[in-house]
């Protein structure tokens, strides 16, 4: 769609490809033909398109990646760069919705959003190793902020404090 910034990442693509680079799309939606006819208008060689996969492939996919970029206009929560994360891979993200929260100097880069130069220099930085991130470190941050069970704890806290502030209110009337 749209809010996905596809076409910031096939414009900052041009700029970083070369012989040594390979980029994955995965994914399938209403803009898929618009995203490959820019490809070709742009003539970006080393990008493919593989629609939607299977969170298998998807996991397979993060462990060879260099880096995983999301270049959202809107993201809500931003699960793809926890998926990409709980795989070890760094992250290059647009600094919006809730893909600020998850992103710090540790595990990934921030950039703003529809800054396709700035999203081709990083990519570059990352993938020619001037920029480089500890790939254990982010998959323990990843299950250490973001697991299942760390999850629920926190669904579970928050409910709670919402019980204790009914109380509270409930006690003032």
């Amino acid at each position: 769609t749209e809010e996905k910034g596809i076409d910031t990442l096939i414009k900052a693509a041009k700029l970083y490809e070369n012989n040594d680079t390979l980029t994955i799309l995965a994914g399938n939606g209403e803009m898929f033909e618009k995203m490959n006819d820019l490809v070709d208008k742009l003539e970006v060689k080393n990008l493919i398109f593989i629609k939607n996969q299977p969170h298998e492939i998807l996991r397979k996919l993060y462990n060879l990646a260099d880096v995983s970029i999301v270049p959202s206009r809107q993201e809500a929560f931003g699960l793809v760069v926890v998926e990409a994360m709980a795989c070890g891979t760094p992250v290059i993200g647009s600094n919006t919705g809730g893909i600020p929260d998850i992103i710090n100097n540790n595990v990934g880069i921030l950039i703003d959003v529809d800054d396709y130069k700035n999203l081709a220099n990083e990519i570059t930085l990352v993938i020619n190793g001037t920029k480089t991130f500890d790939s254990n470190h982010i998959a323990k941050y990843a299950l250490d902020k973001y697991s299942q069970e760390q999850f629920t704890k926190m669904v579970i806290d928050v409910y709670e404090e919402v019980i204790e502030n009914q109380k509270r209110r409930s006690q003032k009337i």
